[in-house]
């Protein structure tokens, strides 16, 4: 497990891992995602929450602090996108976080079983800024786009077409997403 840095200059590998006793080490071994930003920093999504290397070998965590409320982000980060400006979006189990960079505060984002306007499911897998600078979560509730406001998701399901409500993956093509499922692809025409 960790992390491993290869430079082309040597061809030598330098490998990060989790040490106990090594508070600016990784938070986990277990990587789930990557994330290089516009500005180069490189962002670690983790089995126990999100890194930011600060330096080489050196991590910054963001993980849930029962006593920190608007600093911290759940474990299991399977979804990392940068958005406009300052946001960086997270994609978890347990929702979704955006995390303004520069203040290093988050907003959340959860299913509410009683506003079909909220994520559709907690499960996030993929996180998408399309070309007109719209964000699109993939998660198992199906495929969401944040609105305007930011605080509202329009949702499309089974009932829209989708083969199934889990979907796992976005790319945009020529202006059409495309949607990797549970069961298949779907192609969805954003005009």
């Amino acid at each position: 497990g960790g992390l491993n840095l290869y430079d082309p200059n040597n061809e030598t590998f330098s490998h990060f891992i989790h040490d106990p006793e090594d508070p600016t080490s990784l938070v986990d071994d277990n990587i789930i995602r990557l994330l290089v930003d516009r500005d180069g920093v490189l962002w670690v999504g983790t089995a126990k929450g999100l890194d930011r290397m600060k330096t080489q070998g050196v991590f910054e965590h963001f993980r849930h602090q029962e006593d920190k409320e608007n600093n911290t982000i759940p474990a299991n980060v399977f979804a990392l996108a940068e958005g406009n400006g300052d946001d960086l979006w997270v994609g978890t189990l347990n929702g979704l976080e955006r995390m303004n960079r520069t203040r290093e505060t988050f907003k959340h984002y959860q299913h509410l079983p009683k506003d079909p306007t909220s994520l559709p499911h907690n499960s996030v897998w993929a996180i998408y800024l399309d070309s007109n600078h719209q964000l699109w979560v993939a998660s198992s509730g199906g495929l969401s786009r944040l609105t305007a406001s930011g605080s509202r998701f329009e949702n499309f399901d089974i009932k829209d077409g989708l083969p199934t409500n889990h979907v796992a993956s976005i790319i945009e093509v020529n202006g059409s997403l495309w949607i990797g499922t549970a069961n298949g692809i779907s192609r969805f025409d954003m005009k």
